[in-house]
């Protein structure tokens, strides 16, 4: 799941910066909603990358907890 973070952070950043140029051209429509899935693209990373994490602290709690 990180990885996938990650690599739709990077696709976000990219719908984001094309958008950002794309509004001083003719196509500043198309360009709005680049910025919008940029903008989703970039939560949907960030939410991947932080479930990832609390997955591995749950599962050194986990295993924390069992070798007691």
């Amino acid at each position: 799941m990180k990885i996938i973070g990650i690599i739709l952070i990077i696709i976000g950043a990219i719908n984001v910066i094309t958008g950002f140029a794309g509004l001083t051209s003719d196509y500043a429509d198309q360009a709005i909603s680049s910025i919008g899935f940029g903008i989703g693209f970039i939560v949907l990373g960030a939410y991947l990358i932080n479930r990832a994490k609390k997955k591995k602290e749950e599962k050194e709690e986990k295993e924390k907890w069992e070798n007691e």
